[in-house]
């Protein structure tokens, strides 16, 4: 791109040298033309002369024109230059930023469907609940109650934050399940489900439920 432009420059340069020239002759071409032949003789060599006084003139001052040119082309591919890299980083912004709303949609989309409703776990959860109130002391029958009355007896049931078969909210869930040891416990688990439960009635937290 510089150096076209670079080149673009020494042509006009070029052309405002040629074009001065022939200004300057149209000019000398006019004063003859409404001049009578005996003017023009006498005035012809005058004109040539400034002629050949523009044209040294024009030799003598090249350097400075090459100078004034070479500051031109400088300037010019400066300013081109500068436009360029600003396009360029207009770009990369615009590129970055389209990106990001890539990733952010992504992520939006995975945080959607990270938490799909599991698929439903049956069982003879009553005997599985039988089992752990003998293991813990608490009362099978009032926990089996409670189970229908939560869930239906559904493994997979969601009311809001709560679910399982006890709809248990994730915290409580996880606190008491770390005090039994069951520190990789599932609440989508019903087994897990049964245990916590199980214990926490035992231990006097069957208040926390609005069954009975």
């Amino acid at each position: 791109m510089p150096t076209k432009v670079a080149s673009l420059l020494d042509f006009i340069k070029s052309l405002l040298i040629i074009s001065s020239i022939i200004l300057l002759k149209l000019n000398v071409f006019q004063v003859q033309a409404q001049v009578s032949s005996t003017d023009t003789e006498q005035i012809t060599p005058i004109i040539d002369n400034q002629l050949d006084v523009y044209l040294s003139f024009t030799l003598k001052d090249q350097e400075n024109l090459e100078k004034t040119w070479s500051f031109l082309k400088e300037k010019a591919t400066s300013q081109i230059n500068a436009e360029i890299e600003r396009i360029r980083l207009e770009e990369e912004r615009k590129k970055t930023q389209e990106q990001l709303r890539q990733q952010t949609k992504t992520k939006l989309t995975k945080s959607e469907n990270s938490n799909p409703q599991p698929v439903r776990i049956t069982g003879d959860f009553e005997s599985i609940i039988r089992l752990a109130c003998n293991t813990y002391g608490c009362n099978p029958e009032q926990l089996i109650r409670v189970m229908y009355c939560e869930s239906g007896g559904r493994s997979n049931a969601v009311n809001g934050v709560y679910s399982g078969l006890f709809q248990f909210h994730p915290n409580t869930f996880r606190a008491n399940a770390n005090r039994i040891g069951l520190t990789n416990a599932d609440i989508w688990n019903p087994y897990h489900q049964i245990q916590v439960a199980a214990w926490m009635f035992a231990n006097g937290q069957a208040w926390q439920w609005e069954c009975k």
